[in-house]
């Protein structure tokens, strides 16, 4: 059974209103007994690969709701990372430090195989890199863009050899991903084959407008080739954005998820809307999601609860009417939720503009009993109060 997740209606006390930017907004959950689920799983024909391939999907919340469409996170490894990268892609996500996304896992059947873009004596089947890359881009990402509400910005996350094969990714293939997250890329691969390539094309492909992260653990076997790609990427990767941290409290196996979660604070930096933005007024709200949307190459709307705080912020330092134009601006952006008219009307009642609260309290009440919403008694109450006190 899906788990039904609302935010409770609360007219918020001062001191929640001034940290409300700082700590996350508090969901209340509606708990049926059941199974918790975080996604599902499909299989695809390969016709490039010869074989069926198991997908993992994670699906925003709030997915089947809307007709929003969604950046997506591609995992490697996917039984073994998908747990945690779907938890922390909500986690980030909810917390208005990264868009709601799409997460598609894609589970090994040959590791060596898919992940090496050489070949070595060692290893009988090593080699077909090429071949998956070929695998993501004509098969697997057409499959999720034609079945899913998907935007073109594509993350790109790898453990091992296959943050190595991330990196390969990157310079090989640079038009599938926007942004890459490397997590102890096996650079030493086959004498440092992928290193060894980036020399030679380094200087040549420098319009690489991309994100990428890299991380490692403490793990003295992988330092050598890592300092060298460092190198590589101060030299000549003009226009890439790039980011290389190590953790020496983390071992091979412990570092991805801390890893992840860093890779994607570092490519969002910008996305959370600050005290400082908040403070110059409307205006420089909208700036902030139209530069977002510049950067992402989508349109960044934003958030309905996050501008509804805003509001209820400039309320309890009683800028009302700066309130005002920030509740109906959400209203503008979400005509259909009956929360937004609910706040608009708060605001004009407290402004003394009670026909127009009034107004905005009916409409709350019509959307909310359309939509079957929880608050509903609440837009009642509201409504009858306006009315009885004209």
């Amino acid at each position: 059974m899906k788990k039904q997740i609302y935010f409770s209606k609360t007219k918020l006390g001062m001191v929640v209103l001034l940290l409300f930017l700082l700590i996350p907004v508090q969901q209340h959950a509606q708990i049926n007994e059941g199974n918790i689920e975080i996604g599902k799983i499909i299989k695809i024909n390969s016709k490039i690969l010869n074989e069926d391939r198991t997908i993992f999907i994670s699906l925003p919340t709030g997915y089947e709701q809307s007709n929003e469409k969604y950046p997506v996170i591609y995992i490697l490894d996917g039984r073994a990372n998908f747990a945690f990268s779907a938890t922390i892609v909500d986690f980030l996500s909810r917390n208005q430090r990264m868009p709601r996304t799409i997460v598609v896992a894609i589970p090994n059947t040959d590791r060596d195989r898919d992940f090496t873009p050489s070949h070595i004596i060692t290893s009988k089947t090593s080699g077909g890199a090429d071949k998956f890359l070929d695998f993501m881009k004509e098969e697997l990402m057409p499959y999720i863009d034609n079945n899913y509400r998907t935007e073109s910005y594509r993350t790109l996350f790898g453990h091992s050899l296959c943050g190595m094969f991330s990196i390969y990714n990157l310079f090989e293939r640079p038009e599938m991903f926007n942004s890459f997250i490397a997590v102890s890329p096996y650079l030493m691969y086959d004498n440092n084959y992928v290193v060894n390539k980036i020399d030679s094309i380094t200087g040549v492909k420098q319009n690489l407008k991309k994100d990428l992260f890299i991380t490692l653990g403490n793990e003295p076997a992988y330092t050598e080739s890592f300092s060298k790609l460092e190198e590589l990427l101060s030299k000549g990767t003009e226009n890439l954005t790039w980011k290389t941290s190590k953790r020496e409290s983390e071992n091979h196996a412990s570092v991805p998820l801390k890893s992840l979660y860093d890779g994607l604070e570092f490519i969002y930096s910008s996305w959370r809307l600050d005290n400082e933005t908040v403070e110059q007024g409307l205006d420089a709200i909208k700036e902030h999601y139209s530069k977002l949307s510049d950067k992402y190459g989508f349109e960044v709307k934003p958030n309905e609860i996050a501008i509804n705080l805003i509001g209820y912020q400039l309320l309890a330092k009683n800028e009302i009417e700066k309130a005002i134009e920030i509740f109906k601006y959400n209203a503008e952006l979400f005509p259909t939720s009956a929360n937004v008219y609910d706040s608009l009307g708060d605001s004009q009642e407290k402004a003394g503009m009670k026909d127009l609260a009034a107004e905005n309290y009916k409409m709350a009440v019509k959307l909310g009993a359309e939509n079957n919403d929880i608050n509903l008694e609440i837009f009642k109450q509201n409504l009858e109060r306006v009315q009885n006190s004209k």
